[in-house]
């Protein structure tokens, strides 16, 4: 059975992986920067506070770790100034930051990158919320998909050492992926894990990063 037809059995869950689950490897991964930045309360709260270099550099890090784990290049997206340059772009092994110049928005530079991955014969997928203004308006061949979906269900699979699971439930470095998510109710579930009082099931599937959060396609949300 190849990689891209794996099934995810975890929580007694019976659901085949998208091509992106199962082999993010395979992907030219762009990043709709301020977008995932407010799509992560802990984020957002260090965004509105004014700590807005905390904030990319959380996104930033963390989407290292997954470039790192997959083998995959990360581009994050921000809106920029007329500076020529910013000087906190950054150029990691497996992410760099890019930031549009006005006029350009970084809804266009992400376009931009998006076409130029799919001419150059790359598989891109833009990681945004921005269903209706952004992911609508991708180039053919370009696929998006949902923040919290990447990160519940991409990012925390590609960070998870399947075969260092316990049979009884979560051992210590699913809960320590678990414990370092950007969403508040995973660190929970963590602890909760940790002293034995989680739920088998462990959450609402019905809820963001479930099966109603499932698309996939060419130019349309996964």
């Amino acid at each position: 059975m190849g990689r891209d037809r794996a099934r995810d059995t975890e929580g007694g869950a019976n659901r085949r992986l998208s091509a992106e689950e199962a082999s993010p490897g395979r992907f030219r991964w762009i990043v709709d920067g301020h977008n995932a930045i407010f799509a992560v309360p802990e984020w957002e709260e260090l965004q509105v506070a004014g700590q807005r270099r905390e904030a990319r550099h959380g996104l930033e890090e963390s989407l290292e770790a997954f470039g790192r784990a997959v083998g995959a290049r990360i581009t994050v997206v921000y809106d920029g100034n007329h500076q020529d340059r910013n000087p906190d772009a950054v150029s990691w092994p497996h992410l760099r930051t890019e930031y549009s110049f006005p006029p350009e928005e970084a809804d266009d530079r992400i376009r931009f990158l998006a076409e130029r991955s799919v001419r150059d014969g790359e598989h891109p997928v833009v990681v945004t919320s921005d269903r209706r203004t952004l992911a609508a308006t991708l180039a053919p061949g370009a696929r998006s998909m949902d923040v919290r979906h990447f990160f519940r269900r991409v990012h925390a699979r590609a960070l998870f050492v399947p075969e260092k699971r316990s049979v009884d439930g979560l051992d210590e470095i699913e809960r320590h992926f678990l414990s370092r998510s950007p969403f508040a109710e995973d660190r929970r579930e963590a602890e909760q894990r940790g002293s034995g009082t989680g739920s088998p099931g462990g959450g609402d599937e019905s809820g963001p990063g479930g099966p109603d959060d499932m698309g996939g396609g060419s130019n349309a949300p996964v």
